[in-house]
């Protein structure tokens, strides 16, 4: 799918308020591009143990590509503006992919990664911005990692300024 104008707001969901991208199913790989619009005042609420993830959430060799656009003033647990998760990291089996190319992912508030939240080797911030986000721990961006496997996080001229983070 593409979104090339418009505003998604004031959705509420546990995983992808606005936009959940979970593939692969029969085959097809789900993939998205945001090259203008606005993302903006969607809610991620806990379900049971399941933890709120992303206004846009990315899962199993899903993709999003954002050109241009804002994702702004959305809030939730892990990564309120992006959420990546890749359940295949050690292998190639899924590459969940998540390229910022341009806009700005800003005014986001969540525990973990206000603006981006990554456990893939394939987020890459080729340009943009990511601002005034507020988290816990990663107030801009949050790449995780633990005892058994490390995500890559990728870092060419994006901006990160302005963020906040208790840790």
């Amino acid at each position: 799918g593409e979104m090339t104008g418009g505003t998604i707001s004031g959705n509420s969901a546990y995983r992808g308020s606005a936009i959940m991208l979970y593939g692969p199913d029969y085959g097809q790989k789900a993939e998205f591009t945001l090259s203008d619009g606005v993302i903006s005042g969607n809610t991620c609420t806990q379900l049971g143990t399941l933890q709120a993830a992303g206004a846009v959430y990315v899962e199993r060799a899903a993709a999003f590509t954002m050109t241009g656009g804002s994702i702004t003033g959305n809030a939730g647990q892990q990564g309120a503006g992006v959420c990546v998760l890749d359940p295949g990291i050690s292998n190639t089996e899924y590459e969940t992919t998540f390229i910022l190319d341009g806009g700005t992912i800003s005014n986001n508030t969540a525990s973990t990664g206000g603006g981006i939240y990554s456990y893939s080797n394939h987020v890459i911030l080729k340009a943009g911005t990511i601002s005034g986000n507020t988290a816990s721990m990663g107030g801009g961006v949050y790449s995780e990692g633990n005892t058994e496997t490390y995500s890559t996080l990728h870092m060419m001229n994006a901006v990160i300024t302005g963020n906040s983070s208790g840790d």
